[in-house]
């Protein structure tokens, strides 16, 4: 994937990190470059991932487009996503899942309607976990909204990113 990746030096070692929070240490700059892309799946791998190919047509579904004020998946798909945003979201849902795992283990819906209510939930759209009839729904429901907010826009090269 083509990303943003920033390196710096700190006396007798590097730090290699990315705009969506990895990062990696090194004695040398290649050393951490290296560590930090060994953590990096593929774009194909990454959109494999049911939670987070659901949480992505989520956030464009309920997304709208700035410049023309209709929904973003009116006119962009997945596909449409930049590098950086699909890392990001991979990340993002990386760590909720780590998060609230022993909740996600007692709450009966699939890996990809998960992905959609973290999306939901995150942003606070009026819908998310706490529409089910789990009994985590609610504990789930507040370990999203910890994640903050994420806003999509249309870049100038036509690819859809986040903030």
């Amino acid at each position: 994937m083509d990303i943003k990746i920033e390196v710096q030096s700190h006396g007798v070692s590097w730090n290699a990190w990315t705009g969506c929070g990895l990062s990696a240490w090194g004695p040398t700059q290649e050393s951490a470059l290296a560590a930090l892309r060994a953590q990096i799946p593929d774009r194909k791998t990454i959109l494999a991932d049911d939670f987070v190919w659901s949480y992505l047509e989520t956030a464009l579904w309920s997304s709208y487009d700035y410049e023309t004020g209709r929904p973003l998946d009116e006119d962009y798909d997945v596909s449409d996503c930049s590098d950086e945003l699909v890392l990001s979201a991979w990340v993002d849902c990386e760590d909720f899942r780590a998060y609230a795992a022993d909740l996600l283990e007692q709450h009966p819906e699939s890996m990809g309607r998960n992905g959609h209510n973290f999306w939901l939930s995150r942003n606070g759209h009026g819908a998310g976990f706490f529409d089910t009839d789990s009994p985590v729904a609610d504990a789930l429901q507040e370990a999203a909204k910890t994640f903050g907010t994420v806003d999509l826009y249309v870049d100038t090269d036509g690819k859809v990113e986040g903030n």
